[in-house]
């Protein structure tokens, strides 16, 4: 459920202090999820999510890809270089290289591309 609604329905009055398996789910603003009614035993929620880009600060960073594809983000830099020194030959030799590693990283890490159930 969307939070407002959510919090309309079941957070306010006598249902905010309800015990049962857990019906609905939602959202806060604060990104943390909250179910109702109040679990009384032990759950398992399933569902999907979707990660966010992860930000690298410091050098001893290390990326979320697995180490045999991190080159990827090497080729990607040399692209950004390529373009800011105007080398178009390392530019080419940076996106072939991209555009390959990225695929097979892509083809290994994404969900498969699955057809939805007919609409009628």
């Amino acid at each position: 459920m969307n939070w407002a609604d959510f919090r309309d329905t079941y957070l306010f009055g006598s249902s905010r202090a309800t015990t049962g398996e857990p019906r609905y789910i939602a959202q806060k603003p604060d990104t943390s999820l909250i179910v109702w009614p109040i679990p009384d035993g032990t759950y398992t929620i399933n569902g999907e999510y979707f990660k966010r880009a992860q930000t690298m600060t410091v050098n001893a960073d290390e990326p979320l890809i697995p180490s045999k594809l991190d080159i990827v983000i090497v080729w990607r830099a040399l692209m950004f270089y390529a373009g800011q020194a105007n080398a178009p030959e390392l530019y080419q030799v940076g996106e072939r290289e991209f555009k390959r590693l990225i695929r097979k990283l892509e083809s290994e890490q994404l969900q498969p591309i699955e057809f939805g159930s007919p609409l009628a």
